[in-house]
């Protein structure tokens, strides 16, 4: 009997733990250059304006360029996004992408692309 009146106090009186507060990302946590991954291609460089700009590529053999506009919304980044390769100058786009990250490992931040596609962004620097 002592020890259920025991387990009945401490579960009367413990505390939960707080619940950490989830911080979301700023504009000022995605401007700037980065290394990318973007699904099964990996040594892209993607940059981030704080213009609304941005710009991607993958080294060292693609011919392709991206280019368009970026918008943060919460933990996601919307991108509109011209495609052209750069040696016939054909332009295709746009098309919009949208990257949901996690940013618990920032100033890695990984997440999916349209909710598919794995996308890992990473900057030392920042």
């Amino acid at each position: 009997m002592r020890t259920l009146l025991s387990l009945a106090f401490i579960a009367a009186t413990a505390q939960a733990a707080p619940v950490p507060k989830t911080v979301e990302l700023t504009d000022k946590h995605i401007v700037g250059d980065w290394e990318y991954e973007y699904g099964n291609w990996p040594n892209g460089k993607i940059s981030f304006n704080a213009n609304g700009d941005y710009w991607a590529f993958h080294e060292p053999d693609s011919d392709l360029f991206y280019s368009g506009k970026w918008k943060r919304e919460g933990n996601a980044v919307t991108i509109e996004e011209w495609r052209t390769c750069l040696t016939t100058f054909s332009r295709s786009g746009p098309i919009t992408y949208r990257f949901d990250f996690d940013k618990s490992r920032y100033p890695n931040l990984t997440g999916t692309s349209n909710g598919c596609v794995n996308v890992t962004i990473k900057n030392p620097r920042h």
